[in-house]
């Protein structure tokens, strides 16, 4: 009896994933196009494959969604996020003037992601707001950072140097986490 009980409320639980899974990757997005609301403040747009983010303030924060084990125990495979360009293909991120922060997990996983432009504006970049951004190149930490969360670019595997200036919280980081500095001219 107990047996079936705890098969039952295991089937039931993962429906709900599975749905709640379709529900936050599919509200009525169109393929490598779109456009939307991302803060307060704050818009994106995407283009042939660029991610413009624009506005004024701070970014939202998203989070990860796992997989579940059978027994309900998450699996440490994440399958994506809950941000609104989560199964776009994004081959550059552009931030503009204005942005303050990049939000928690803000483009985590998505491995095709060659470029990111951040303007002076931004202050703070969320933990693992590029986690999973393989094939990431080229980025530029601005001296206006003064705050880096936790695993921000892990497993950024072709992130082999950044571009900070000398004397900055990003050139610290970068040290710190055995990232390869080039220095802004």
């Amino acid at each position: 009896m107990k047996t079936r009980k705890f098969a039952l409320i295991a089937c039931l639980l993962c429906a709900v994933l599975l749905a709640l899974f379709f529900v936050l990757h599919d509200k009525g997005r169109a393929p490598s196009a779109g456009e939307g609301s991302c803060g307060k403040n704050l818009s994106w747009k995407l283009e042939q494959g660029t991610l413009t983010i624009s506005g004024t303030g701070s970014m939202d924060n998203y989070s990860e969604i796992h997989r579940t084990k059978y027994g309900g125990q998450p699996d440490s495979a994440s399958i994506g996020t809950n941000s609104p360009w989560d199964l776009e293909d994004i081959k550059h991120v552009v931030v503009q003037d204005g942005v303050t922060s990049i939000g928690y997990c803000a483009f985590s996983g998505h491995p095709e992601l060659l470029s990111v432009r951040l303007p002076d504006t931004v202050t703070q970049i969320g933990t693992l707001a590029f986690h999973n951004c393989a094939a990431l190149k080229d980025l530029n930490l601005p001296d206006s950072v003064e705050r880096i969360g936790k695993d921000a670019f892990q497993n950024c595997l072709d992130l082999k140097s950044v571009t900070v200036g000398r004397g900055s919280y990003a050139e610290q980081y970068c040290k710190e986490n055995g990232m390869e500095c080039r220095y802004e001219e």
